[in-house]
């Protein structure tokens, strides 16, 4: 049985300028499996370079 992953792409500091692998970092963890009342709903995004100001502090 292949084991799901939960991956998430975290902001670890604000890009100075434009955003690098050093301002991000992956995380992955098993998925948990949703209760009783609960959903489990798959979302993908992406990030476009326009996008990218909104990061910034100014």
């Amino acid at each position: 049985m292949k084991i799901e992953l939960n991956r998430q792409v975290l902001l670890i500091n604000r890009p100075n300028g434009e955003p690098s692998d050093s301002n991000f970092t992956i995380v992955e963890q098993p998925l948990k499996r949703p209760g009783e009342g609960e959903m489990l709903i798959r979302i993908f995004f992406a990030l476009y370079l326009p996008m990218t100001t909104r990061i910034s502090i100014a």
